[in-house]
């Protein structure tokens, strides 16, 4: 890549346009070709970095105009337009672009427009949550940097490798990627002839890594190293005038002042986080800010604001991609509006809640939703639909539990989806009841003064005893009304996500 010019963007973005005209209306020299295309790759990559959204679309609009006598220039059409979407926080439209550009990429065997696709469909599965998929393709990319020599793909692939393990949170294991990436960039043999494009994409990398390491310090609780890491990540970020990356860092540092319980703090830089994301028009890190910051305002008891925010968060999760924030959004209001008084309003939320929850995450943060929304739907009278619904948070909730081993849960658990078995199937449920009992009894004894503190095993220990007796009559006498027990509404505890 040749030095990144000076003048003006609109001036370049001027020229290039009369250099278009004439390439679409002639023959031209393959090498005056290639010199207009090298110009406006800089002008592309310049647009994405500092998110100016119209400016790209008019250089994707000009290189279209021209794709078609120049049909290898449609991997960069591609390319450029899911960074585009990307940007807005589009991210399967993003994915269905950068799919295109692997494909292209493939047929024209070139090592480095592979990895750099590779790279790109990756990184937009890893913010969908599609991990599996990721992984395959970055292990592909860091193996085809290696053997081509090709260091900074290298770096970049670790990175994405990194984050990647952080979201399936495999603390170790994104540990040694970003180990192996530092190390990489102290000894790159090549860093003092990079061009000033390149070594500002190095630097964003060193941001993007003390991004992830702020949110594996996080994770510790080690909540002043976190929010060093991230301040750092952000003071890189507006450096370079990296929009879309200083709206992450401010949004990831208002929910790690949230997690440490700065609900002041947190606020004011979710607010900063949201207005950088409407300037970029980014939709889904819009929703994430704003169901954040009505947690935050719940904290504080600020009911109002929260709703407001919770609502607002709501309207944007219905036109963005992101099935599991809207799921959260509709969570908070109905938290919110449970406070506020309106009950109704709140049931309809907290059932939208669990019909939209998202059953491929496994993400532990969904435990205590999950259960306290089906002690909200179990406690209605007279509602054997969302009695369903209930049984299926609680049950969802259960496989959570297990899969993450977050065992203080799982007593509890059971006894409430004894509870919910018996009120949906009635008699039928009777097996099913009893076995949940016999498995709280079973857990509330094995893990007393371990996980559980021993008031609280005493607890479930007398609630699964009176189930398993109370089963037990029952199978004596079929005819027998079920009394339900234990299900009534408490206060639901908003978890901060």
């Amino acid at each position: 890549m040749s030095q990144v010019p000076t003048q003006p963007l609109s001036v370049r973005v001027q020229a290039l346009e009369r250099a278009i005209t004439i390439l679409s209306t002639s023959t031209p020299d393959p090498t005056w070709a290639n010199h207009v295309l090298e110009q406006w790759l800089q002008l592309a990559r310049q647009t994405v970095l500092i998110a100016d959204l119209d400016t790209l679309k008019l250089l994707l609009s000009l290189l279209r105009n021209v794709s078609s006598q120049h049909p290898n220039w449609q991997i960069h059409l591609f390319q450029y337009a899911g960074h585009m979407a990307a940007i807005k926080g589009l991210y399967k439209q993003a994915e269905g672009f950068f799919e295109k550009q692997l494909s292209l990429t493939l047929e024209r065997k070139n090592p480095t427009d592979i990895i750099e696709a590779q790279i790109n469909l990756a990184e937009i599965l890893i913010a969908q949550g599609q991990t599996d998929r990721a992984e395959k393709l970055l292990k592909e990319a860091i193996e085809s940097s290696q053997k081509n020599r090709l260091y900074l793909p290298y770096v970049r692939s670790l990175n994405r490798m990194g984050g990647l393990y952080c979201q399936q949170r495999k603390w170790k294991n994104s540990q040694r990627c970003f180990a192996l990436e530092l190390t990489t960039l102290q000894t790159l043999p090549e860093r003092e002839t990079l061009d000033a494009f390149s070594r500002t994409l190095l630097e964003l990398e060193n941001a993007y890594t003390c991004h992830w390491l702020g949110v594996i310090q996080a994770n510790n609780r080690r909540w002043e190293e976190a929010t060093d890491f991230l301040e750092e990540s952000l003071k890189i970020r507006q450096k370079h005038g990296s929009l879309a990356g200083v709206a992450e860092s401010l949004l990831k540092l208002g929910e790690v002042y949230q997690q440490s319980g700065d609900w002041d703090t947190a606020i004011s830089y979710l607010e900063r986080s949201l207005d950088t994301c409407q300037q970029i028009r980014n939709l889904t890190l819009s929703l994430q800010a704003l169901c954040l910051q009505a947690v935050s305002y719940y904290r504080l008891g600020k009911h109002w604001k929260g709703f407001i925010a919770a609502r607002r968060a709501v309207a944007i999760g219905l036109k963005a991609e992101e099935q599991d924030w809207l799921a959260r959004s509709y969570y908070i209001l109905g938290q919110l509006q449970n406070k506020l008084g309106d009950s109704k309003a709140a049931l309809n939320n907290l059932a939208r809640f669990a019909k939209a929850f998202p059953r491929h995450d496994n993400n532990p943060n969904w435990i205590e939703p999950l259960i306290e929304v089906g002690d909200f739907l179990l406690s209605l009278p007279d509602n054997p639909s969302l009695w369903e619904q209930a049984l299926e948070c609680y049950t969802r909730a259960a496989d959570l539990i297990e899969l993450n081993q977050q065992l203080e849960y799982l007593a509890p658990a059971l006894g409430k989806m004894a509870r919910a078995f018996l009120k949906v199937k009635g008699l039928e449920g009777l097996d099913e009841a009893a076995r949940c009992y016999r498995l709280e009894l079973q857990l509330a004894g094995d893990l007393e003064s371990v996980v559980l503190p021993v008031a609280v095993a005493v607890a479930l220990r007398v609630e699964a005893l009176t189930g398993i007796q109370s089963c037990a009559a029952l199978r004596k006498n079929r005819n027998t009304f079920i009394p339900v027990t234990g299900a009534g509404h408490s206060h639901i505890r908003v978890f901060p996500f």
